[in-house]
């Protein structure tokens, strides 16, 4: 076997906003692809990357309404070789702000921080999120206060360590078992998916004011009927890389003509309740705010 030099291969990448439509205003199907907005991506050999992307508006084919509305997207990846022999760190950013989709779901800020330490003496690196934050998230107006706890994964930067802590703390299983989608705090370990524990920092997600009527929260999870499902903060956590999603929604199968329903008064309501069979289908996809890091050392 040729003879392969020692080297370190960085990866850290960055989206600001980016999705998908599988129906349209009207609820046919399509298939369009939202370009990514404000991408940043490093090259093995690490270095910086930077995006920034402003007033970006992707209508919605048979809409009034645009899909997708974004102010501001600003996305960086940074990495800091020290040598072969010394740590290596990569650093990767999201800030958006204001953000509209079809105008039932707003949100003002979202911002997050994903850092990756990887000591040459170690197998795999140290990923922690250092920031994490949402303001202003809204749903048809009706304002949610979302909390993060980022604690537990920067006291456990590796997928061993969080499997460690979570066997030998059952006050963390007790209360928070759910963050790391374990149904029971008796079982000692969490659950993987093809070696991929699904986790959230999300830490609780509350109404600031009046409820939105048949919103349910369920964890970091938020289910509107007709409408589409939300999930917050996702944490995906595998041996040598960790991706967090701040903001990830599968769409109803028709917003524009749910949302007509909802601002119409109560006999649209009612219409809206019995709504057809296929405008309960997944219309489509989007993210906001998406950062992932890893990095391993060669051969």
């Amino acid at each position: 076997m040729a003879k392969i030099e020692p080297r370190y291969v960085f990866r850290g990448d960055a989206v600001g906003a980016a999705g998908r439509l599988l129906r349209n205003a009207r609820g046919e199907a399509v298939n369009q692809i939202v370009p990514v907005l404000a991408a940043s991506s490093l090259p093995v050999i690490g270095g910086i990357s930077e995006a920034k992307a402003e007033n970006c508006t992707i209508p919605m084919p048979e809409g009034e309404k645009p899909f997708l509305c974004v102010d501001s997207a600003i996305t960086s990846a940074k990495s800091e070789p020290e040598g072969l022999h010394s740590d290596h760190i990569t650093t990767v950013n999201v800030d958006v702000k204001n953000v509209r989709i079809l105008d039932r779901v707003t949100m003002d800020t979202v911002k997050a921080t994903l850092v990756s330490t990887h000591p040459p003496a170690e197998k795999v690196a140290r990923i922690v999120p250092e920031a994490a934050e949402m303001t202003g998230l809204k749903l048809d107006g009706h304002e949610l206060a979302v909390t993060f706890d980022l604690k537990v994964y920067k006291r456990c930067p590796t997928k061993e360590t969080l499997v460690e802590h979570y066997a030998n703390t059952a006050a963390f299983r007790a209360k928070s078992a759910w963050r790391v989608s374990a149904d029971s705090p008796k079982k000692l370990r969490p659950p993987e998916f093809k070696g991929v524990i699904i986790a959230t920092i999300v830490s609780s997600i509350k109404w600031v004011d009046k409820p939105l009527e048949g919103v349910e929260i369920c964890g970091n999870v938020i289910r509107w009927p007709e409408v589409g499902t939300i999930y917050l903060g996702e944490l995906l956590i595998c041996q040598k890389s960790r991706r967090l999603t701040m903001f990830r929604m599968e769409l109803g199968g028709n917003m524009e003509v749910q949302r007509q329903a909802v601002t119409k008064g109560r006999k649209s309501k009612k219409v809206a309740g019995a709504a057809r069979a296929e405008d309960r289908n997944q219309g489509g996809e989007v993210v906001i705010g998406e950062t992932q890091t890893n990095g391993t050392t060669i051969p």
